[in-house]
This record gives C-alpha cells, sequence and structure tokens, in this order.
C-alpha cells in the first residue's frame, strides 16, 4: 500500500478548507463564534481536539462530510496493518528537539527556545511514518469515544505514526511544531506528554478571531506579542500555556536597517490573490511607478509564486525571493503594502511604514477589523495606498 493516495486526499481537503479563509463577514463572525462558544468545555485533550475538530468542519457541506469518514472507513485498518510493519533506522548523535517544518523555517525559533534545545533536528515533517502496539492502543482508546468520527480520529492515526517515527528515530526531549490551527494539536499533546515528551507550538503565521484555531493545547505555545495571547483566550485555547518571545523572523536588527540602501519606496507582498485582484494590483503598482515612486513587488513562495506574479508585473518589478531574504527585502524598502499578511506586522516591527491596500481590499479592511486583525487594532500607525495615488 502507497500513502500517495491519503496524501493526496489530505491535499483536497486542505486545498477546500483554505478556500473557507477569504469567505470572511460579519454575519459569518457571529455564526462562527456563537458555535465556538455554545460547545461544552472539554474535559481532556481528546475533547479538545474534537471541539477544534467541529469548527473546522463547521462549513464543511455534509455531504463532504460523510464522503471524509466513509474514505477513513475504507483506509482505516489497511493503513494501520500497513504501518505497523514499517521500521526506522536510529539517528546517531543526541537530540535535544525535533522541529516538524524544514530549516528555512529556524527564524521562527525564539533565541529563549533555541537555547532551551540547542541540539535542533529539523524537517520532522518528513520521517517516515510508523506505529507500533501502544500507538494504537492509543488510537483504539480514541475510537471508542468517537466512533462516529472515523475522518478525525484517521488524521490522528497518521499523525501519531509521524510523532512515533521521530521519537524511535531521534530520541527527542521535545517534537515542536507549527499547527496551532490544526485540530490533532490537543490530541498529539497528551499523546506527547504520555510518551514523556513536551508537545511545542511556534506561532507560523497571522492569527486573528477564526475559529480554527480554537480550543488547542500544547504543553507551551510561543506565541509572537501578548496580543495574541488574548486572540487565543477568545478562542477558548487553554489558557495556562502561553509564552511570549518574539523570534527572529518578525524583526531585522538596527545593523541591517542602517546598512542596508533603501532601494524602494514600496514593496507590495503577495499573498494569494484572484486574478482579477493581481491585474488592480498591477495597475495601482504601474500608478505609483508614474508618481515617482520606486517600486517593488514580492512574490509568494507558495501561494503567488514568480510563475503566476509575472503573467502581472514586470520582471524588472519583481523581487527573486529565492534570492533576496525576507530580511533583505524589508531592509531595503521604506514602505511595506499589502493585506492582513505577516510580513506587515514584520514591518512594523523593523521601523517600517505599514500600507493598507485599501484600493483592492477596501471592504476586506473592513471586515478583518470586526475579525480584531492585529494591524488594525488602533495600537499600530498605518497608512493606506489611497493616500498614495489621485
Amino acid at each position: 500500500m502507497k500513502l500517495s493516495v491519503i496524501d493526496l486526499g489530505l491535499k483536497v481537503f486542505k486545498w477546500i478548507s483554505r478556500k473557507q479563509y477569504f469567505q470572511m463577514s460579519e454575519e459569518r463572525l457571529k455564526e462562527e463564534m456563537e458555535f465556538l462558544n455554545s460547545l461544552q468545555e472539554p474535559e481532556d485533550d481528546i475533547e479538545r481536539s474534537y471541539n477544534q475538530y467541529l469548527c473546522k468542519m463547521f462549513h464543511m457541506n455534509i455531504l463532504f462530510r460523510i464522503l471524509l469518514n466513509i474514505t477513513a472507513f475504507v483506509l482505516f485498518l489497511p493503513t494501520l496493518v500497513f504501518l505497523r510493519c514499517r521500521t526506522v533506522t536510529k539517528h546517531e548523535g543526541v537530540t535535544d528537539a525535533v522541529y516538524i517544518l524544514s530549516e528555512n523555517n529556524k527564524n521562527l525559533l525564539s533565541a529563549g527556545l533555541r537555547q532551551r534545545y540547542p541540539r535542533i533536528i529539523f524537517n520532522g515533517g518528513a520521517s517516515k511514518m510508523i506505529l507500533r502496539s501502544r500507538d494504537v492502543a492509543f488510537i483504539r482508546s480514541i475510537l471508542r469515544k468517537k466512533p462516529g468520527a472515523l475522518f478525525f480520529v484517521f488524521k490522528i492515526l497518521l499523525k501519531i505514526a509521524l510523532y512515533r517515527s521521530i521519537i524511535e528515530q531521534y530520541n527527542p526531549s521535545a517534537i515542536i511544531t507549527s499547527s496551532e490551527y490544526s485540530f490533532l494539536s490537543s490530541a498529539l499533546t497528551a499523546y506527547c506528554e504520555t510518551e514523556k515528551l513536551e508537545h511545542i507550538d511556534v506561532m507560523h503565521g497571522e492569527r486573528y478571531l477564526e475559529i480554527e484555531s480554537g480550543f488547542f493545547r500544547f504543553t507551551y505555545c510561543y506565541v509572537w506579542l501578548e496580543y495574541y495571547v488574548y486572540i487565543f483566550h477568545k478562542l477558548r485555547a487553554y489558557p495556562d500555556q502561553f509564552l511570549i518571545e518574539c523570534p527572529p523572523v518578525l524583526s531585522i536588527d538596527g545593523t541591517s536597517r542602517s546598512m542596508t540602501e533603501k532601494t524602494a519606496d514600496f514593496t507590495y507582498y503577495l499573498t494569494e490573490h484572484t486574478p482579477e485582484e493581481l491585474r488592480d494590483i498591477s495597475r495601482n503598482m504601474n500608478a505609483l511607478l508614474k508618481e515617482g515612486y520606486a517600486v517593488k513587488v514580492r512574490p509568494h513562495p507558495r501561494y503567488c509564486t514568480f510563475d503566476i506574479a509575472v503573467k502581472y508585473f514586470e520582471k524588472e518589478m519583481l523581487e527573486d525571493n529565492g534570492k533576496i531574504s525576507i530580511e533583505s527585502s524589508l531592509a531595503a524598502t521604506k514602505r511595506v503594502i499589502g493585506i492582513n499578511s505577516t510580513v506587515l506586522l514584520q514591518g512594523h516591527l523593523s521601523g517600517k511604514e505599514v500600507v493598507l491596500d485599501d484600493r483592492v481590499y477596501n471592504e476586506r479592511i473592513r471586515i478583518l477589523k470586526v475579525y480584531e486583525y492585529i494591524i488594525l487594532n488602533g495600537e499600530i500607525p498605518v497608512k493606506y495606498l489611497s493616500e498614495y495615488l489621485v
């Protein structure tokens, strides 16, 4: 049996889930928060994960949910048997912690966390999945509690198989992840602590009132600023897990700021956009050029990649994110432009002027304020693109 079919199915699930992200409205948020607050206080980590799963599925079509459970029913036993038969090779040397993400994300780890766990193995998410008999017993206990939620249990099975592989290969003291939005988080915390491990989360991207980030618990959860503790408390995450430490990725040091020549008056940081939005963004950036400003546009490494961006912007305007780091990009610009991107907060913390694109996203800006987006919380100085364009 190959896991490629499972991987494909999970990618489809993630794609459909992500499409929900842009359907934001005051009415939608009100419904979501009413649903989140209607759920009973969880008695344990499995119930925490299940509540988060219910939040994740809140807008999912009922037929799609049934299909997910049927697929999980078909794959459950063959996958379990297959993973029980696998083995892994032990890693030589001492490991303090394993980070699920690749080394490209090492700047998400704060100095305090790196000091606590100096010997970190990266890219733990690429480990070969395996299961042991005690893992099966743990999964069976969840299945007994939630027999009607096979997709929920099946997803936990797959992630436990990944964690078991990490444990057997590296024997770490902690597993580090960036997945507060995942309904697997709390169940995996229970699993790790059963195995005498700490399960640690570090923030990876912007967070505001989105119920899929509700209820979670980690042994420790590292957040960037106090404001995010407030957001997660409103989402009913476990209160006594948060540590506030700003990682290197969020700000460039003073030396870099002063020594780097400012080559752009504006840099637009793309995220995920429709073709119509990209055409409008391109028109506005060209208008800034005509006003005499130096303009750069930075594609997104996953969503609006260089290959997509080059269809809408002149090559000379595009910044090569494969050659120029985000730190270098921020150091070389005076102003950062975008919409609900982590780079806007990075820009603010790095002393840059934050400009929101109200020419393309005026309605979304209004909605983001309702969702309590940090850039619009009234404490961060913000300007708008329309202030620079006639």
